[in-house]
């Protein structure tokens, strides 16, 4: 939920096929948007993460 909710707000604030004018989103070249994708994987992997160390480490505690 949370990666939809960040991927919807990233195409939101950079419109894919806008170059022109766009600030933070400027680019030389037209980049479709793709960064976009990759910066929700790189979210989907650290939340992913987070929630392996977090379960990992609750079941550290309960065992001892």
């Amino acid at each position: 939920m949370a990666a939809a909710s960040l991927a919807a707000v990233l195409v939101r604030a950079c419109p894919r096929y806008v170059t022109d004018h766009t600030g933070f989103c400027f680019h030389e070249i037209d980049v479709l948007g793709g960064w976009i994708s990759h910066v929700v994987v790189l979210f989907v992997v650290d939340a992913a993460a987070l929630a392996i160390l977090l379960l990992v480490s609750a079941k550290e505690v309960n065992s001892t």
